[in-house]
């Protein structure tokens, strides 16, 4: 499977057995945090090739709706993404898929996200794959 949403709230006695499982399979080289406050979103968006193929977020704080979208098609797809969830992508969903969240209408919407992704080598700057 090129993508999946796992909610650790849905699963408490396996939530880390699965977000360890998923972090050993990804082997990152960065985890970048990111706060969300107020109506900041993020853009539709795909992940620059100098990260490696998959990718994995951990949602913390307020309730968001994560969009994916595959501009050759027009299909979308939106997912309620909670406090505790768990994005992974990799293959099709990482490559060909554009992601992003809800603009937020509240004003005290407060959230974190915590993104795992393996920095490719590099040479002068460019990508070696």
């Amino acid at each position: 499977k090129d993508w999946g949403l796992y909610s650790m709230k849905d699963l408490p006695t396996t939530s880390n057995k699965v977000f360890n499982a998923l972090l050993q399979h990804l082997e990152p080289t960065q985890a970048i945090i990111n706060q969300y406050i107020g109506e900041q979103n993020i853009s539709p968006h795909t992940d620059a090739p100098c990260f490696g193929d998959s990718i994995m977020t951990l949602s913390l704080g307020d309730a968001t709706y994560f969009i994916m979208e595959k501009p050759s098609t027009g299909e979308r797809q939106i997912f309620h993404l909670r406090q505790g969830d768990v994005v992974y992508l990799s293959g099709e969903a990482r490559k060909d898929w554009m992601h992003s969240t809800e603009k937020n209408k509240k004003e005290k919407f407060y959230r974190i996200s915590v993104t795992y992704r393996t920095v490719r080598p590099t040479t002068g700057g460019l990508s070696t794959k």
